[in-house]
Order: structure tokens, then C-alpha cells, then sequence
């Protein structure tokens, strides 16, 4: 009986995972235009730009944004981002599919011919972490 109550015990103090506040340094930003992004818990969501876990819209002050996001929890993550400085709520691109807009994605991931993949621009909130920041350059 004793070990079957300290077996519940621990299983109960074990609960559910904390989650944490996530705050995004976004610097190389213009001071119009909001810098609006979303952040992704998946490679498939991530790589068509679909249902994120988080959306924020925010205005830079002397070339920078702060974004603070609270109680995610433990996982991978990625954020895709853009500076919207025609406000028109759309990342705008030449007629090669380049963009015309400053962007940018977690870990300034990059590829030669489009955007990264997940595992490229992906992060980690552990499970013990209270906080997790990140620091992305718009190019």
C-alpha cells in the first residue's frame, strides 16, 4: 500500500510539462511597418504557412521589436516573420517570387532558393525552461 501511494506521488508531482514565455528580439527593422509573424510547432504547418500556434503584429522602435509570447509549451518550434511596409498584411515579391519586403526566420535560417525547412529555423523549449528568447536579423 505505502509503495503504491509514493508510485502515485510521484506519477502526480510528475504533471503535466510547464510552459514557458518565449520573447523574440527582432533587429534590422525599419521604424515603419509593422513586423508581423507567426510561430510554428511543425514542419507541415511551418512549411505552407498554416495554422500557427501563435500570430504577432508589432512596430519597431529605433530598428527593433520585441515580441513576448506567453505559455508555450515544451517542443520544437520555428518562426517565419516579415516587416509589412506597405501595410497591405501580405509579404509583396517581384515576379520571380523574390521578396521586396525585409523577412526573416528563427536561427536567421536561410536557404539558396526559398524559404528554410522547419529543422533549419527550428528551436527548442525544454520542459524545465520558464523563459526562451530569441534573436532574429530581418534581411
Amino acid at each position: 500500500m505505502r509503495t503504491a501511494l509514493l508510485s502515485l506521488f510521484i506519477l502526480c508531482s510528475a504533471g503535466a510539462a510547464q510552459a514557458a514565455d518565449l520573447t523574440l528580439t527582432v533587429i534590422h527593422a525599419a521604424d515603419f511597418g509593422p513586423v508581423r509573424g507567426m510561430v510554428f510547432g511543425d514542419a507541415d504547418s511551418f512549411d505552407r504557412r498554416e495554422s500557427p500556434v501563435a500570430k504577432f503584429s508589432q512596430t519597431s522602435e529605433n530598428g527593433i521589436v520585441v515580441v513576448s509570447l506567453a505559455n508555450l509549451p515544451p517542443g520544437r518550434y520555428a518562426v517565419a516573420l516579415y516587416q509589412d511596409r506597405n501595410g497591405n498584411d501580405r509579404l509583396d515579391k517581384t515576379m520571380f517570387g523574390l521578396p521586396t519586403e525585409p523577412y526573416g526566420f528563427s536561427n536567421d535560417a536561410s536557404a539558396p532558393l526559398g524559404p528554410p525547412d522547419f529543422d533549419q529555423a527550428a528551436f527548442v523549449i525544454a520542459q524545465t525552461e520558464q523563459h526562451h528568447a530569441i534573436t532574429i536579423t530581418l534581411r
